[in-house]
């Protein structure tokens, strides 16, 4: 089978099909869904998450084997076989191809065991996961965005109405080699937004087009760097945002103490995981 690639261009909108009547099913919010509702977010590996909200559940950056950053070996395997807790998983956030955030493997694994889940990554990470063998098995589940840096993409996938715009990575700005996405998705009302690694350097003008405050941003899970005034630039990216709450990204074991505090201290609004496997309740 030829690899079906699902490249999105400004405006276009796009659903991802396969498994049908599953993803019909999943498509469904709860009656009770809207803005305001209560969200259930898990810490599942160093910066990866796992969201539900309005009974639509989603996972960011969470698949992968990393040797320091993965989830826990019973929790990957549990992910990996889409057991509970992880068996209705909608939609898998990849925001770049990076060892600590994906694996193939391990995402490849969760789309043959959960038919109701769909990727959305970039073209690095499609290209990586079309090269399986089993690909065909799943790759009209897999959508890969790829904006030019300052445009804003529109799709939905899986009957999740999202936006994605590219972020430049590590602390070189204007450095857009490694793909790394920054993605909004609308979990029935609840919005949900992700940075993926970035650096909080000569990106105001990128984020500005992307235009997210309008959004109503209710979660942003951003790394450290937003949060850290070693970057200059960091706090009027954030204003950029202007997320209801903030969760703190990519934190390490140096991080927790002086650092973190300093970041409740400035931002009220930030919640800070300190462990994988810890959930919190955020309305």
């Amino acid at each position: 089978m030829k690899a079906r690639l699902a490249v999105l261009s400004l405006g276009l909108l796009l659903s991802a099909r396969g498994a049908l009547d599953a993803q019909q099913d999943s498509a469904r919010c709860a009656p009770a869904a809207g803005e305001g509702d209560s969200a259930v977010v898990t810490q599942v590996a160093v910066a990866g998450f796992m969201v539900s909200a309005g009974g639509r559940t989603l996972i960011i950056d969470a698949l992968h084997r990393h040797p320091q950053h993965a989830p826990p070996p019973a929790t990957l395997e549990k992910l990996e076989q889409a057991s509970p807790h992880f068996d209705a998983i909608d939609l898998v956030l990849v925001s770049h191809s990076h060892s600590d955030h994906f694996d193939r493997r391990s995402v490849a694994e969760h789309l043959l065991h959960n038919p109701r889940a769909v990727v959305v990554s970039g073209q690095l990470v499609y290209d990586q996961l079309a090269e399986l063998p089993e690909f065909e098995r799943f790759g009209d589940r897999v959508i890969a965005v790829a904006p030019e840096p300052g445009a804003v993409v529109a799709l939905e996938a899986n009957g999740i109405p999202m936006k994605v715009f590219r972020l430049s990575h590590g602390e070189r700005g204007g450095d857009y080699s490694m793909d790394n996405l920054g993605m909004l998705a609308d979990l029935c009302g609840t919005k949900i937004f992700n940075t993926g690694d970035i650096a909080p350097v000569g990106q105001t003008e990128v984020i500005g087009a992307a235009r997210l405050a309008e959004d109503r941003i209710d979660i942003a899970f951003l790394a450290f760097t937003l949060v850290d005034e070693e970057f200059p630039e960091a706090a009027a990216v954030v204003e950029m945002i202007k997320p209801r709450h903030i969760v703190v990204s990519h934190l390490y074991e140096r991080h927790f103490g002086e650092f973190t505090e300093h970041i409740a201290a400035r931002y009220p609004n930030a919640i800070i995981f300190t462990s994988k496997g810890e959930s919190k309740v955020i309305r």
